[in-house]
C-alpha cells in the first residue's frame, strides 16, 4: 500500500537528523559541492524563470549542444551535475524508493529520478513561482525563450507543464488558454510519456519532494500519468504546439549520434522481461454487459464533447514530429 501524500503544499524545512560524518552527511556535502561547482551560463533576468539542465559530467558533448541551443535563443540556465549509477547507490533517498509496480527498476532509471528529485529539492528552497527542467538532449523551437522570459503568461492554475512531444496520441480538454507567441495550453487527460521539458511550480517541486516514498513507477508515469495517486493531485498542461522535442523521439535521419538515449536500451530489455499477464475468462450476465456498454458509451460520449485526442506536434530548425491538432 503507498504511504498517504499528504498535499499541503507548503515549503519544505530543512532538518538535518542524520549524525555528522555518517553516509548521509558525505552524500550531502559531495551534493553541496556537484551544486557549488555547477555551471551558470548566465542569470535569469526580469520575469525570467530558473532553468536547470541535468547533464552527467562525463557527456561534455551534450552540454556543449545544450548551450547551443538555449544559449542561441537567450535562455540563461544552470547546469545540474546528474547523479549516476555509482552514486545513485549512496543517495539518502535511494532505500526510500519502493519497488517499481510492474518490473523492477533498471539502474539507469533510479540515477535519473534521483537527478530530478534534487533539481527540485533547488526549485522548492528556491525564490521563483516556476522553474523549468531540461535534460540534455533535446531541440527546441525559438518561441521557448518567450515563455520562459515571461512567467506572467502561464496558466495561473498550472503545477506542472509538459514543454515537449513524445509523438503519440494523448488526450487534452478542448477548453485552451492562450500562451504567448501564438501558443495556447490545454490541460492533459491521459497518460503523457516523458520528462525531457517541463516547468512546475515551487510548491508542485516540494510535494514531489516529499512524495519521493510514493514513486513505485518512473518519474513520467507519475507526473503525467493518470493512475498514480500523485498525478491526480495535480493540474498539467501541454503546451500547444510543443516547444521542445528530445532527440530520440525525432525521425531517425533527424537525431544526432552524440545524443543517443542511454537510458532507453535498458528499460526496453526490462520491458521485454514482463511477463504476459494471464487473462482469466469468466462469463458474464447479459446485466453486466449491458452495464459495461453503457459505461462506455457514456464515457466516450463525454470525451468527445469536452476531450479530443491530439499527437502533439514539434517543427524548428529543420527537425520535426508529425502531429496533428
Amino acid at each position: 500500500m503507498l504511504p498517504a501524500i499528504k498535499d499541503d503544499r507548503q515549503r519544505p524545512r530543512v532538518v538535518h537528523l542524520n549524525r555528522p560524518g555518517g553516509p548521509a552527511d558525505h552524500f550531502r556535502r559531495v551534493m553541496e559541492n556537484a551544486i557549488s561547482t555547477c555551471c551558470f551560463e548566465g542569470e535569469p533576468r526580469g520575469h525570467s524563470m530558473q532553468c536547470y539542465v541535468i547533464n552527467l559530467a562525463v557527456s561534455p558533448e551534450r552540454l556543449a549542444h545544450m548551450r547551443a541551443v538555449l544559449g542561441g535563443i537567450g535562455i540563461a540556465f544552470q547546469r545540474f551535475d546528474a547523479i549516476d549509477i555509482p552514486r545513485s547507490r549512496q543517495h539518502p533517498a535511494f532505500g526510500q524508493i519502493p519497488p517499481m509496480r510492474i518490473r523492477p527498476w533498471t539502474p539507469g532509471e533510479l540515477a535519473c529520478l534521483l537527478s530530478h528529485y534534487e533539481v527540485w529539492k533547488l526549485i522548492a528552497a528556491g525564490e521563483g513561482s516556476h522553474a523549468a527542467v531540461f535534460e540534455d538532449d533535446l531541440h527546441v523551437d525559438p518561441r521557448l525563450a518567450r515563455l520562459i522570459k515571461d512567467r506572467s503568461a502561464l496558466p495561473p492554475d498550472a503545477d506542472l507543464i509538459k514543454l515537449e512531444t513524445v509523438k503519440r496520441p494523448v488526450w487534452l480538454t478542448r477548453r485552451e488558454l492562450p500562451g504567448p507567441a501564438h501558443t495556447r495550453y490545454a490541460e492533459i487527460r491521459s497518460l503523457h510519456y516523458g520528462c525531457g521539458a517541463y516547468i512546475l511550480s515551487r510548491d508542485t517541486a516540494a510535494l514531489l519532494v516529499r512524495s519521493i516514498r510514493a514513486f513505485d513507477l518512473p518519474a513520467d508515469d507519475v507526473m503525467w500519468g493518470i493512475a498514480h495517486p500523485l498525478c491526480r493531485k495535480l493540474r498539467r498542461y501541454q503546451v500547444l504546439p510543443a516547444l521542445v522535442a528530445q532527440d530520440i523521439i525525432l525521425p531517425p535521419e533527424q537525431r544526432t549520434l552524440a545524443l543517443a538515449s542511454g537510458l532507453e536500451p535498458a528499460r526496453a530489455k526490462a520491458d521485454a522481461a514482463i511477463p504476459p499477464q494471464q487473462v482469466t475468462r469468466r462469463a458474464r450476465s447479459l446485466l453486466h454487459r449491458g452495464a459495461f456498454k453503457l459505461g462506455r458509451m457514456a464515457r466516450d460520449l463525454r470525451n468527445r464533447l469536452f476531450w479530443r485526442e491530439v499527437m502533439v506536434p514539434f517543427s524548428a530548425g529543420g527537425k520535426s514530429v508529425a502531429g496533428s491538432e
